[in-house]
């Protein structure tokens, strides 16, 4: 499958007519921040004991990485609700009972580069039958840049209020791409409520990358999320506007970001993002609008472009007016024009227009 692909640093020479480069699917590394890579398997899960308690354990290994995600495909079921897939990696454990309608599943990320992996029955002999497929290990992120004269990106450490507030609704997207099968970081953030994130449209854009998605909250520092959420649902996505509209699987403490119109050269901009991958980092130090009117994914003029300094990673993340401190633009695409670093936003305001053809009770007006 072919898509229109963008992200933060493409390094490529781009017309400055075009305004945007139509990339194969195969290129999806070079603008995207590349989190981990992903291997085949083909483990049978299987009861070989009898229960109640363990009926199955094997230690699965993925060498010099520093974390693990596991896939299951379920191949037989029995009866739902009597077993249960555990991993563990020292004193992380993850666990899991698929619900009816589930064929297959993630597992969380476990430190390490080994885990043990179990069945778990509550009865003698459940007939379950499951296949370790795939194996996902984290790897030092890829740092594609799009940096306009000095890197003025601020680590959370030192960003003070209103930033601090607006920034707990900004997360880290982590997910498994359809094509080729690795591992890349976004951002996402609080749109409409507290349950829904939007992103782009080149970071998640299928059911599958949806379910393999993890939005890890307040990661502000260290290696380690806070908490990571799953998604219940794809709501919708546009390759025009360069967005992915998605549901968590439960809603966040914490309200969707305020929703502003247009944009006007030189204002002042900030973005909170999570630059390839790493914890959250605040941009606005000349930090502006440079264009108030260009060409996206289209010729259609739908995005604005701005100065402000972003890495692979940083797609999908919320560009603020620095005086109201609502949200104008979803960040998306990074490149050099000739020798000038690029940076554009899609106008929010075309996003939230084209949500509301579908979901109007969302994108309602007077949404914050």
């Amino acid at each position: 499958m072919t898509r229109i692909l963008f992200g933060t640093a493409l390094a490529l020479s781009i017309p400055a007519l075009a305004g945007a480069q139509v990339i194969s699917v195969a290129d999806r590394d070079k603008v995207l921040g590349r989190y981990g890579t992903v291997s085949a398997e083909n483990k049978t899960i299987a009861p070989t004991g009898t229960g109640p308690g363990v009926v199955f354990t094997e230690r699965v290994s993925k060498p010099q990485v520093s974390s693990l995600r596991l896939h299951f495909t379920v191949n037989e079921r029995g009866e739902n609700g009597l077993w249960t897939v555990v991993v563990t990696a020292g004193n992380a454990r993850w666990e899991h009972a698929p619900e009816p309608d589930e064929t297959d599943f993630w597992s969380d990320e476990l430190p390490g580069d080994t885990v043990m992996v179990s069945l778990v029955s509550t009865v003698a002999q459940p007939r379950v039958k499951l296949t370790l497929d795939q194996i996902a290990g984290a790897i030092q992120p890829s740092v594609p840049k799009s940096i306009v004269g000095a890197d003025e990106r601020e680590p959370w450490v030192s960003v003070q209020e209103p930033f601090i507030t607006l920034g707990r609704s900004v997360v880290r997207l982590r997910f498994v791409d359809d094509d080729q099968h690795e591992v890349f970081v976004c951002t996402g953030w609080l749109v409409f409520d507290s349950q829904h994130i939007l992103t782009n449209n080149h970071c998640i854009n299928t059911d599958r990358e949806m379910r393999s998605a993890l939005a890890d909250v307040d990661f502000n520092q260290g290696s380690t999320p806070a908490r990571s959420v799953r998604f219940r649902r794809l709501l919708m996505s546009d390759e025009r506007l360069d967005f992915s509209l998605l549901e968590l699987s439960q809603p966040l403490d914490r309200p969707a970001l305020s929703l502003g119109t247009s944009v006007a050269v030189d204002q002042a901009l900030a973005i909170i993002q999570h630059p390839a991958g790493e914890p959250k980092q605040l941009s606005e130090r000349a930090c502006t609008v440079a264009l108030a009117k260009v060409a996206g994914v289209t010729t259609d003029q739908t995005d604005f472009e701005h100065q402000c300094d972003t890495l692979g990673g940083s797609s999908g993340s919320p560009v603020f007016d620095r005086a109201s401190l609502r949200v104008v633009g979803l960040h998306h695409l990074g490149f050099l024009e000739g020798d000038k670093p690029v940076n554009r936003a899609v106008a929010i305001g075309d996003v939230v227009a084209k949500v509301r053809t579908r979901f109007p009770e969302l994108a309602r007006p007077g949404t914050p």
